[in-house]
C-alpha cells in the first residue's frame, strides 16, 4: 500500500468517526448523556429586582454570557431570595411570591415558553432545577417576580441567581 494509500484510508476513518459523532450529537436525536450539565462549566449570573410599593408583579433581565456558535446559554437552576430595600421592617408583611427565569423549549416548528418558577413566603430562599438545562428566553425581560397576596407594602428588593452553561439545546420534534 502507497502511504497516499494509507493517508486516504486514515483520512476515511476520521471522516466517518466523525459523521457518526455529529449523528449521535445531533440537536434533535440528543440522549440524556449529552444534555446533563458538566459542573465544571457551569456559570452564575445574578441580579437583583426591585418590587415597587403598591406593585404585584416586575420583570427584569439576567445577563447571560455570550456562548460560542450553535450553543446557548442553558439554564439550569434558579435561586430566589427577598431582601430588605430600605430596612429589614419591608419583609415582615411580604406573603407568598414568585420568581421565574423564561427558558424556551425549542420544536422543529417554533417554541414555547414555560418558565423555571420558584415559589415563596416571606423572607425565605427557594431554588428549583432542570438538570440536563433549557435555553434561556433571550428577549429583554427574561425573569420576573410576582407577588400572590396583594400588593407591595414598601420597596422590596429580590435577588436572583441564575446558574447555566453553554450547551446545544434539545429540540422536541413532537410539538405541533
Amino acid at each position: 500500500m502507497t502511504s497516499q494509500s494509507k493517508a486516504v484510508a486514515v483520512l476515511l476513518s476520521l471522516t466517518l468517526a466523525i459523521v457518526a459523532t455529529f449523528r449521535i450529537s445531533s440537536a434533535t436525536a440528543q440522549t440524556r448523556t449529552t444534555t446533563t450539565a458538566d459542573t465544571s462549566q457551569l456559570i452564575t449570573t445574578s441580579t437583583a429586582i426591585v418590587m415597587s410599593a403598591g406593585a404585584t408583579t416586575e420583570a427584569g433581565a439576567v445577563h447571560v454570557p455570550v456562548c460560542p456558535k450553535t450553543t446557548r446559554f442553558m439554564v439550569t437552576n434558579l435561586h430566589a431570595n427577598p431582601s430588605p430595600f430600605e430596612s429589614s421592617d419591608d419583609l415582615l408583611g411580604l406573603g407568598k411570591w414568585q420568581a421565574s427565569v423564561h427558558v424556551l423549549q425549542l420544536s422543529v416548528n417554533g417554541s414555547f415558553s414555560p418558565q423555571l418558577t420558584v415559589f415563596g413566603s416571606g423572607a425565605q430562599h427557594v431554588s428549583a432545577s432542570i438538570p440536563g438545562g433549557q435555553p434561556i428566553n433571550v428577549n429583554n425581560d427574561n425573569i420576573s417576580v410576582r407577588l400572590l397576596s396583594g400588593e407591595a407594602a414598601a420597596p422590596i428588593q429580590f435577588i436572583l441567581h441564575i446558574t447555566g452553561y453553554c450547551g446545544t439545546a434539545f429540540v422536541n420534534s413532537g410539538l405541533a
